[in-house]
């Protein structure tokens, strides 16, 4: 190759490197015209089979690329409002509402002919109250070693399969005065949890630490959610930065 081929063919592609570089994807909005439940879509969540699911204010929805598949209170939804959506390491979904935490069954329905269990819902409730409130739950989480937390509006739960039951336990790790509205989990296997007025580090066995306005976190903040980077960083975004 001569000089003059490859100074013309170096030239060339700093032609085209911009070019490539500009290249623009395309975009496609969908919404309630399309067959999504709401436009407000709160969260959205890709499963092991490639299906995509949105939380919405107005109930879940089961996208296959080609057409959306709405599931609602008359499904078994304890609530409109849908604020997340987990699927296990062992194919089991969760849904966290503004009216409690319930289990998704995908085939609920019995053999033809059934007729006691044709009506059954998708959706088994797990946490609805606590006392005579409603429990608002907000994030779900599973951890490495594969217990699910349900952040709430008044605390974190625990939710762990016993003796082939699902069991579900309010802890101490924050107190049932806080919301937990976003769960992280580092190398170290500690959990952090932030909440309106803190962040929490929390592993089981150790000392439950806070990290609040005393050590820089502003308390006029509004926290919105959390994420551990590779170097353990810990992100937290607000409503103002």
């Amino acid at each position: 190759m001569t000089s003059v081929f490859r100074g013309a063919l170096f030239s060339l592609l700093l032609l085209v490197a911009p070019t490539i570089n500009a290249e623009r994807l395309p975009i496609k909005t969908y919404t309630t015209a399309d067959g999504l439940p709401r436009d407000y879509v709160t969260r959205i969540v890709q499963d092991s089979k490639g299906f995509l699911w949105f939380c919405t204010i107005e109930g879940l929805s089961r996208f296959d690329g080609y057409e959306f598949k709405n599931y609602g209170i008359d499904q078994g939804l304890p609530s409109r409002y849908i604020n997340d959506f987990l699927e296990t390491r062992d194919g089991v979904y969760w849904v966290a509402s503004n009216e409690g935490l319930c289990r998704f069954d995908p085939d609920p329905l019995k053999p033809a002919g059934d007729k006691v269990n044709e009506q059954r819902k998708r959706f088994v409730p797990h946490l609805t109250k606590a006392g005579s409130s409603a429990v608002g739950a907000l994030v779900l989480f599973q951890d490495r070693q594969g217990t699910v937390w349900c952040g709430a509006d008044h605390g974190l739960y625990q939710l762990e399969m016993v003796n082939g039951q699902w069991t579900l336990s309010l802890t101490e790790v924050v107190p049932n005065t806080e919301d937990v509205v976003s769960i992280a989990e580092d190398r170290q296997g500690y959990l952090w949890l932030l909440t309106s007025y803190a962040v929490y580090r929390y592993r089981a066995g150790s000392v439950v630490e806070r990290y609040a306005a005393e050590e820089g976190l502003s308390n006029t903040l509004k926290f919105q959610t959390m994420i551990t980077d590779r170097e353990c960083h810990i992100w937290v975004s607000t409503w103002h930065g």
